[in-house]
């Protein structure tokens, strides 16, 4: 028998807190990194379906001769991203050693934000 237990119903949006997005977002970048290293490894980097709330990319590319080179461009683009109103909320690697990488990001509303981003993202790896 488990020690974990269901809540017996679900919170209301206003019981809804700070911490539990930022770690409900958390929870989504770290099925989002295990999934596409797992299922779309051979595809080096993509979109990931998610709600109509938020935008996840992947990235199945570590750089070998340039290990940092990765966090700078998903650094850039956090900031890129932030300048058009959509926000960074969580990132997750997998396996430990950071091979996967997946950013969840805010929609910020705007119903074209998975294509800013990606776009964004395109033009900071070419």
């Amino acid at each position: 028998m488990s020690d974990i237990t269901a809540p017996t119903e679900t919170p209301r949006d206003d019981e809804w807190t700070d911490a539990d997005e930022a770690q409900h977002n958390q929870i989504i970048a770290q099925t989002a990194a295990a999934y596409a290293h797992c299922a779309n490894f051979s595809t080096r980097r993509g979109l990931l379906p998610s709600d109509a709330h938020l935008v996840v990319i992947y990235d199945n590319n570590p750089y070998k001769d340039d290990p940092a080179l990765r966090d700078k461009q998903l650094a850039w683009l956090g900031e890129a991203m932030t300048k058009r109103g959509i926000k960074l909320l969580s990132r997750s690697e997998y396996p430990r050693d950071g091979y996967t990488v997946a950013v969840v990001f805010s929609t910020g509303g705007k119903d074209d934000a998975a294509r800013i981003v990606w776009d964004a993202w395109r033009a900071i790896i070419v």
